[in-house]
């Protein structure tokens, strides 16, 4: 992935737990630390720091620490000691509180084809856990629209827009404003919200890609297009199961998040639209020509994204390609299972309920996929 830079910022502030307003006159003491990378611009990486550091500032409830140099110092001494090159969060929050921090907040930040995204997460020195969270992203070029996206960010994180100076303290739970059908975009690669039930095998929540990965997707990790019909937009194809696993394995070490291929039930939990689901034959409708690309509409692939979403706002997955999955093929894992049909199926076979199976080394024209990442 051209670009991709991942750093953290941490912010330190004295209040042990931000679901309550604090009514001490005393700022809280922060400091913001972020890991040296040779692939992040020195200016974007000027800008976010002080731009983070603003934007906190004029809450009127946060000031920098007088040790931030010291601390900086220390956080790259232990980064430099781990195997991975990262600090672990609770390294970071026991680095903290040696500083007389009680919190830390942790940013991840990424930069793919042209997009600036800012993931915040802010962490409990005392209990070690996060206690709030937000994100943005957006097209930047030049500071004015890095100091956008960061204010955006910190917005989402204390629930509200940035207007009047300062944030509310209504969002207590990590990514407290969570919803269904929510975008997370953290490294150019736009994924939806899904909440599970609570309960069952789908009592957890996901994020699995609102579109197929696109071709520019794979060749900003692969170097390489394998695909036999070219285009940007067109979903990535002619992938095995093998090859989707190594492009996996690359974006993780880039990113230095857990992306993963959705399992066989996430994917049909998604493509159904969840708990919101209207039980349509198709993902997001009963009529195969509204929401999917398939044999009576497409001899090739189409631009992801270009019929009707299903009812989380998540598009073809009926038709275009079909989608592999993490699961082996009714626990015969010399198979592996492909759904949601293609531009080469009949409309029954893009069924949310249609499933085929081919070994992991498979590849052709109209076999793609699409990413999940937990919360």
């Amino acid at each position: 992935m051209k670009n991709v830079c991942i750093f953290l910022l941490a912010i330190m502030c004295v209040s042990a737990v931000f679901g309550q307003e604090n009514t001490d006159t005393e700022k809280h003491r922060i400091a913001v630390y972020l890991i040296p990378s040779n692939n992040v611009d020195s200016e974007i990486r000027r800008v976010v720091n002080n731009q983070v550091i603003n934007t906190l500032q004029k809450t009127g409830k946060y000031a920098l620490i007088e040790r931030n140099e010291a601390f900086i110092t220390q956080i790259d001494k232990e980064r430099g000691t781990q195997q991975s090159g990262r600090v672990l969060d609770n390294q970071i929050t026991e680095l903290g509180r040696e500083f007389g921090a009680v919190a830390v907040c942790i940013v991840d930040a990424g930069i793919l084809m042209g997009e600036l995204s800012v993931d915040m997460r802010m962490v409990s020195v005392e209990r070690a856990t996060v206690i709030r969270s937000g994100s943005a992203d957006g097209k930047y070029g030049g500071p004015s629209d890095i100091r956008k996206i960061v204010d955006r960010a910190t917005a989402d994180m204390f629930g509200e827009a940035p207007q009047g100076g300062g944030y509310s303290n209504n969002n207590n739970a990590p990514r407290g404003s969570r919803r269904n059908g929510e975008i997370y975009n953290p490294d150019g690669i736009e994924l939806v919200y899904v909440e599970g039930t609570g309960s069952g095998i789908m009592a957890k929540s996901f994020y699995i890609g609102k579109y197929e990965v696109t071709q520019a997707q794979w060749r900003a990790i692969m170097g390489n297009n394998p695909s036999k019909f070219k285009g940007d937009k067109l979903p990535v194809e002619n992938v095995s199961w093998n090859d989707v696993k190594e492009f996996i394995t690359k974006l993780n070490a880039k990113t230095g998040r857990k992306y993963r291929l959705p399992t066989e039930s996430e994917w049909e939990y998604a493509a159904r639209g969840g708990n919101k689901s209207q039980g349509y034959e198709y993902s997001g409708s009963n009529n195969t020509y509204t929401v999917a690309w398939y044999d009576d509409n497409s001899n090739t692939t189409r631009p992801v994204g270009t019929k009707d979403s299903n009812e989380l706002g998540i598009y073809d997955m009926s038709g275009n390609v079909w989608e592999w999955c993490e699961d082996c093929y009714n626990g015969n894992c010399s198979n592996r299972v492909l759904r949601g049909g293609s531009w080469r199926s009949a409309a029954q076979h893009c069924s949310v309920s249609d499933r085929i199976y081919r070994a992991p080394g498979y590849r052709y024209d109209n076999v793609g996929f699409r990413l999940v990442i937990i919360p």
